[in-house]
């Protein structure tokens, strides 16, 4: 059950509350004009009279009024055995508390036609202290040449006043019927889902302490995968770091003696460059000394 707002029990106002749906309806009524009011009646091909919209709804929008004459439960039974016996349709709908719209002399609203798959809900609103009906748009806009439908969820009181529905929709149940009720899965037995916690529990417990079972593989199996693990990464760690090591070695050693091969190749060049620029002084020296006049 939906509480509309008005200049009582709201505080913001008309131009900023957007939950007055009803003022909203009454005052584009009052303008007048087809537009205005939205609907209209129409006739079908096979089930009787039906309401178009011709204009735009948005979702959720109020689109009419549901109304008629309220009467009590006992009232709507004389009528239905005395007045409404032989009558193909009747607009009787139930309202609030033990009370029923007689909407046969109400609002276009009672030839709105039922579908399994509707495009409009109907829907019981309390409007400054006392309820009203009225039919709103689905979750989807609502274009113009539409026609309205809602789910009636018909009670039948009797198989007699079972009547066949002719919606056409891809999931129609048949008959104007009320709704079926989504069916919920049984619960499962208190003594059952105790001792499965208790398991669960427990296995959590060995689980965290290690105390595995010793016919539990994959418990052993995570027990020992770390340490392998380890093991591995510190060979192929230290392998690494030997190789690393060898060849740091081979290089110190090709450097030391490629420097030895460089030394002794230089040395002996020098010397015997050194000895022959001695040799040429000296033997230069003693043909001046021959050759030289005496004094």
């Amino acid at each position: 059950m939906l509480y509309e707002c008005n200049d009582i029990n709201c505080n913001a106002g008309k131009e900023t509350c957007t939950n007055r749906a009803f003022a909203t309806l009454t005052a584009r009524r009052a303008k007048g004009g087809k537009y205005r009011v939205g609907v209209e009646v129409i006739k079908t091909s096979d089930r009787g009279y039906g309401v178009r919209s011709n204009r735009c709804f948005r979702p959720n929008q109020i689109i009419m009024e549901y109304a008629g004459e309220i009467i009590t439960e006992e009232e709507c039974e004389r009528r239905m055995n005395e007045e409404y016996k032989n009558n193909e349709c009747y607009y009787l709908m139930s309202f609030d508390q033990n009370m029923i719209i007689d909407a046969t002399t109400g609002s276009i609203a009672r030839f709105v036609n039922h579908s399994c798959k509707p495009n409009c809900r109907m829907i019981k609103w309390i409007v400054s202290g006392q309820p009203r009906m009225a039919l709103f748009a689905g979750d989807k806009p609502i274009m113009t040449g539409d026609e309205l439908t809602y789910d009636y969820n018909f009670d039948p009181f009797s198989a007699k006043n079972v009547q066949k529905c002719l919606c056409g929709s891809e999931n129609c149940r048949g008959v104007l019927g009320p709704r079926p009720r989504e069916v919920k899965p049984p619960k499962p037995d208190l003594k059952t889902a105790v001792k499965g916690k208790l398991k669960a529990g427990k296995r959590k417990l060995k689980e965290m302490l290690g105390d595995e079972t010793p016919g539990n593989d994959k418990s052993k199996k995570r027990k020992i995968q770390p340490a392998t693990g380890v093991k591995r990464s510190l060979s192929t760690a230290s392998l690494k770091a030997a190789k690393g090591a060898a060849t740091a070695i081979k290089k110190s050693v090709s450097s030391m003696s490629l420097a030895k091969k460089n030394s002794a190749k230089s040395t002996p060049v020098k010397r015997r460059a050194s000895t022959g620029n001695l040799l040429k002084k000296a033997t230069t020296n003693k043909l001046v000394s021959r050759h030289a006049p005496p004094a």
